[in-house]
């Protein structure tokens, strides 16, 4: 897709998280952004989803959860990302542009979007925008993915290249947002460092700040007039899904950095 030079009209869909917010701050000050909307729904799993992929799975998953609850995971999570990401990750700014709805792809966005007829989308940070919602950008519409795709595409993808002991691709793409999972023409990647001291939490924040830079780089360019994107080999790399995050290879990522502190 080639977008024109009449691109004026930019919307931002993201979610209400600590790095969603980094993001679309980034997008704001450095844009006039029509309007920030904001997933908050909230959804609930069914019995059949958790059992979909077996037993043994649901008792790893479970496992894993209990291993996060132990060493006290998720606050760790927070202190580190408001420390990474700082005073841009605690509030949407500015405030007025937010608008908060329930569900990215529901008609509740459908008939904002159809008002506001963005020119582009900025994607971040969501569940999988669907093609209906997509078609609303009149020119394009782009996401951010914490991932070196075609690589590492899916869920977790500043986690998985530290299970898989390959930390050179560590970082963030930018691309056509598509119905394809983190599919889409490419625009920039970049890559960030793992260094001494880094946390799974530190290693995802550092991706996030290098990805929200190189978004603000091709929005730009973009503006600026047509952008030649690279299409993705998606014979290449992997689709990781959320059900493969179960205990083995949080303890593997957990050794894997401590293993790399030691030589450091």
């Amino acid at each position: 897709m080639k977008p024109s030079k009449n691109i004026k009209k930019l919307v931002i869909l993201t979610s209400d998280g600590f790095e969603q917010r980094y993001v679309a701050n980034q997008l704001c000050d450095n844009f006039d952004i029509e309007a920030v909307l904001v997933d908050i729904e909230k959804r609930q799993r069914t019995i059949q989803s958790y059992l979909e992929h077996g037993v043994i799975n649901v008792l790893s998953k479970v496992g894993r959860q209990l291993f996060l609850r132990l060493i006290k995971n998720n606050q760790k999570r927070v202190l580190c990302l408001k420390s990474v990401l700082g005073d841009t990750s605690l509030n949407f700014s500015p405030s007025e542009n937010v608008r908060y709805v329930q569900g990215i792809n529901s008609r509740e966005t459908h008939e904002l979007l159809k008002t506001i007829k963005p020119d582009a989308i900025l994607v971040y940070g969501t569940t999988v925008v669907s093609e209906e919602t997509l078609n609303f950008a009149t020119e394009l519409a782009l996401n951010m993915h914490t991932g070196i795709s075609p690589d590492y595409r899916g869920t977790a993808c500043a986690f998985w290249p530290i299970v898989n002991q390959e930390p050179h691709k560590l970082g963030a793409t930018i691309h056509e947002c598509t119905a394809l999972i983190d599919g889409g023409k490419v625009f920039a990647r970049t890559h960030s460092q793992l260094e001494k001291g880094d946390s799974l939490h530190s290693i995802f924040a550092k991706a996030v700040v290098a990805g929200a830079q190189a978004y603000v780089n091709v929005v730009a360019d973009v503006i600026k007039g047509p952008l030649k994107g690279v299409s993705q080999d998606l014979t290449k790399g992997r689709e990781y899904r959320g059900h493969e995050l179960v205990l083995w290879p949080e303890i593997k990522s957990r050794l894997y950095l401590w293993r790399f502190e030691r030589q450091a």
